[in-house]
């Protein structure tokens, strides 16, 4: 058997970065930036009306009180767009819109509300205006030279948004990858069909689909492989032919009708590894490159709760690598509410658990009372997995670590 740290660093070498590939901006959302982008010109490009009001010279209201407004000539009127090249003179205001760009001569913008009624060419101000009150200066929001976005993070709404206002059209990225979802057994049938004696109906499949979906990637259903060496081949290249990884469930151990590594290391070339994995659940995994686009392929066990623990341990490191990201196992420390007991055996276990946020912030956890790699009632009730390292257990109020469940 080997670490699930070495595990994790096998699956590594077979699911490589993808290329990086210049797309439109609006096609980025969740893409890796694969270069740095610097704002050329400042935004706003020059100083704006932060309100609607008027456009005038701060040290022409310095007099301005209720008793006494000053009354200033209305010049003209600047909406937002381009500048109509108006002036503001001493003793003048100019009609102005949010963001548009200060006139000439001014340097501060009387709010709408707070001018006095004066005549359809003049205002009254009761009141001081500091200067630059109601101006947004030029580069407030962004600086020209500024980093906009920065290799390896992520496109989201807001960052998109801030490159599109400062120009930027298109962008080197790495995608998330395209994942092919494959079940392999004769005894699955799909979960619409009556049952069988004998057959059971694949959960594996949404398992690890949704599953892939709340950890942001997209999915593409290759169905259930019979036990039969060109049925499994068919399926994989079919995937490897449109997707950019394939994870596989069931199959993936050493018995008579355990064929997919057997398949797996024939279409890589007889590069594939198939090992043990000191991890319970989820001992037996597979791993190759297959096709002319060295497409990976990551083969978990049967067992629906050991396919899940696998995917979420192992799979999704690998899958995050694949996509440009850090593939480091996203852990966190939480406090254990019960005493875990356990037996040396060498393993990491991988226990399903409730964890819960308390208002001080800090994590606690709870193992469930039902562990067992078919229990899907027991993953269903379950947000995160304890992981316990080879030993005597812990006891409660001791730190533990953590891995939440994608999609929960």
């Amino acid at each position: 058997m080997i670490s699930v740290d070495d595990a994790r660093a096998l699956v590594a070498t077979a699911f490589v970065p993808l290329a990086a590939r210049r797309m439109q901006l609006g096609d980025t959302l969740g893409c890796v930036a694969a270069e740095r982008v610097v704002a050329v010109e400042p935004s706003p490009p020059l100083a704006v009306s932060a309100m609607d009001g008027y456009a005038l010279r701060a040290g022409d209201t310095a007099a301005a009180t209720p008793g006494g407004p000053v009354a200033l000539a209305v010049v003209g009127t600047q909406l937002a767009g381009p500048a109509r090249g108006l002036r503001v003179g001493s003793g003048e205001a100019v009609r102005i819109m949010t963001g548009a760009p200060l006139p000439a001569g001014s340097d501060a913008v009387l709010v709408l509300e707070q001018a006095g009624v004066g005549t359809e060419r003049s205002v009254l101000v009761c009141e001081p205006v500091p200067a630059r009150a109601n101006v947004r200066p030029p580069g407030e929001d962004v600086r020209a030279g500024e980093a906009l976005l920065e290799t390896g993070e992520v496109l989201g709404p807001a960052r998109m948004a801030l490159l599109a206002g400062a120009g930027v059209a298109e962008l080197a990225v790495v995608p998330p990858p395209l994942v092919g979802v494959l079940s392999n057994g004769d005894e699955l049938i799909d979960p619409g069909t009556p049952s069988q004696p004998g057959r059971i109906r694949d959960a594996n499949r949404l398992l690890l689909a949704t599953m892939l979906h709340a950890a942001g990637f997209a999915t593409v259903d290759l169905g259930i492989a019979a036990d039969d060496e060109d049925a499994i081949a068919s399926a994989l290249l079919s995937g490897a032919s449109c997707c950019d990884a394939i994870v596989t469930s069931a199959g993936a151990s050493a018995g008579d009708r355990d064929l997919l590594p057997r398949v797996l290391d024939e279409l890589s070339g007889g590069t594939a590894r198939s090992v043990q994995v000191a991890l319970r659940p989820g001992k037996p995994l597979a791993v190759g490159t297959i096709g002319l686009r060295q497409v990976p392929v990551l083969c978990l066990p049967g067992s629906p709760v050991a396919a899940g623990v696998s995917l979420q341990l192992i799979g999704l490191p690998a899958l995050r690598r694949r996509g440009g990201l850090c593939a480091t196992l996203q852990a966190q420390v939480a406090v254990s509410e019960t005493a875990i007991a356990r037996r040396p055996d060498g393993k990491l276990h991988a226990l399903l658990a409730a964890a819960t946020a308390a208002s001080t912030g800090v994590l606690t956890v709870k193992p469930s009372d039902r562990q067992g790699s078919h229990l899907l009632s027991a993953l269903a009730r379950a947000n995160a997995l304890v992981l316990l390292p080879d030993g005597a257990g812990v006891r409660a109020g001791e730190g533990v670590e953590v891995v939440l469940l994608a999609g929960t």
